[in-house]
């Protein structure tokens, strides 16, 4: 999971920062930017956020990409040119570079097509495969990508830079969201519409499942490539999106409040007395608030989140996030001691956060600590782009409701069910893989076969079998 942008037309690189920090919510491990320039394509990567991108501000190019990275596939940044995006392939046809945010299940399979042993992670793969699938087709940009989304099992969008043009493209299931806007001065394509919102476009739509976008100096292609069923990651709901991005048609923040009214229903028929409802800051809040709402009880702001320590979930492995995830947040125990608090947050993954969190609240004196969660029991590993790729890291994982209650030690814990999950965020086809067990795609369920038998290696995330 990554964030991507893609901008065409005449900018400054100083003023590409921004859209770039408006996607950090996505990835804080990396970040890249690539330009075409008189010299060819440039890149620039660093470690952490965009702010410590060495670029020059007074810089001027017509078409550049970016990306955020949150590692899934491939190790953490260990190496900054090798495992963070850009990347850049060469083809017959011109210099291609490329960013994407998802995750390719058979990448074993094209690495092994392209006889490449060594690789970053799958976005490396993606590049040099479309390099080579361009050298095949005579730079035939609209058969080769084509060709490719045969070829790839996964979720992909992506935006390239080919021949001083802005290539992007999506995967035909439409898994990772992509959104496409227009100003009177430039094109401009990212992971989530938030990143329109300084720029006042003239329109905004997503880039359709299966469509292909070229956009250049004579204006703007485009193609639908490949139509399929459409499965939308219910995960960009329930976290990873911003709150004031539209997802889909669906705007995250509304989708959230209904989420916050489903869970409301179930604590009123379960009978569950609180003196106050809060939230585990911030994607949980609107729920938080909808629920303070309907059960009649006040909202109060009991965790207040350290700005200091980066999102916990999307940090590079456990030993990280539990360090970090008791450093989070700090406690305004005035409202708090000798009180019955509800308190809501969006999913339970690993535990890490919950368990800490309850700690923290009766130790600052609650009295009864009730959780509440917006997202339905996980129970599967995640092939499509979100960091939770191994079953034995999966708090839910073969453990009744009350198994994990005990673990985390709450007075009572309350999850979304699925078909109140599904009418919230009002879709008909989304990827609930993660609490259900039924992949979308056959490398996927492939995958998950090989998880459950044991024979499946998270060495890298490269997912290479063991036997």
């Amino acid at each position: 999971m990554c964030g991507v942008i893609g901008i065409f037309g005449r900018i400054s690189l100083k003023d590409i920062v921004t859209p770039l920090q408006l996607l950090t919510h996505r990835g804080q491990d990396a970040t890249g930017l690539a330009w075409a320039s008189s010299d060819g394509i440039k890149t620039q990567k660093c470690f952490g956020y965009v702010d410590n991108l060495k670029i020059d501000e007074h810089e001027t190019t017509d078409v550049c990409i970016g990306a955020t990275r949150y590692p899934t596939a491939g190790a953490s940044v260990l190496h900054i040119e090798k495992f963070s995006q850009p990347y850049t392939a060469q083809t017959p046809y011109g210099m291609l570079c490329l960013t994407h945010n998802g995750n390719i299940a058979n990448m074993m399979q094209i690495a092994e097509r392209l006889g490449m042993q060594e690789f970053g992670n799958d976005t490396e793969l993606i590049a040099h495969l479309l390099a080579d699938l361009l050298s095949k087709n005579k730079g035939d940009m609209a058969e080769s990508v084509s060709q490719m989304m045969l070829m790839l099992d996964g979720s992909y969008s992506i935006t390239c830079i080919f021949n001083d043009k802005l290539v992007v493209f999506r995967d035909p299931k439409g898994i990772r969201p992509l959104f496409l806007a227009k100003t009177n001065t430039h094109v401009m394509t990212a992971s989530e519409t938030v990143c329109f919102q300084l720029e006042n476009p003239e329109y905004i739509r997503d880039v359709e499942p299966g469509e292909l976008i070229i956009i250049g100096k004579d204006g703007m292609v485009s193609k639908k490539l490949r139509t399929e069923k459409n499965y939308h990651c219910m995960f960009e709901y329930v976290y990873f999106s911003h709150p004031t991005s539209t997802v889909d048609g669906r705007n995250v923040y509304d989708v959230r409040i209904r989420l916050g009214e489903k869970l409301a229903k179930q604590i009123m028929r379960k009978g569950i007395k609180a003196d106050m409802v809060a939230c585990v800051p911030e994607t949980s809040r609107p729920a938080a608030q909808k629920m303070a709402e309907m059960l009649g009880l006040p909202f109060r702001d009991i965790l207040i989140r350290n700005w200091h320590v980066d999102r916990t979930f999307i940090m590079k492995d456990q030993k990280t996030r539990e360090v970090y995830a008791s450093r989070k947040y700090l406690v305004n125990d005035y409202f708090l001691k000798g009180r019955k608090v509800l308190i809501v947050d969006d999913s339970i993954v690993r535990g890490t956060t919950s368990k800490k969190i309850i700690e923290l609240l009766r130790n600052h004196g609650a009295e009864e600590v009730h959780l509440a969660i917006t997202c339905p029991p996980i129970i599967s590993p995640c092939y499509y782009g979100i960091d939770f790729a191994t079953y034995k890291e999966l708090a839910a994982h073969g453990k009744s409701v009350e198994a994990i209650r005990e673990m985390i030690n709450a007075d009572s814990l309350t999850y979304q069910t699925i078909d109140d999950l599904k009418e919230a965020i009002g879709l008909p086809d989304l990827c609930t893989a993660c609490l259900t067990k039924e992949y979308p795609t056959p490398y996927g369920a492939v995958l998950n076969r090989l998880a459950e038998d044991g024979r499946l290696s998270d060495e890298g995330r490269h997912y290479q079998h063991t036997d």
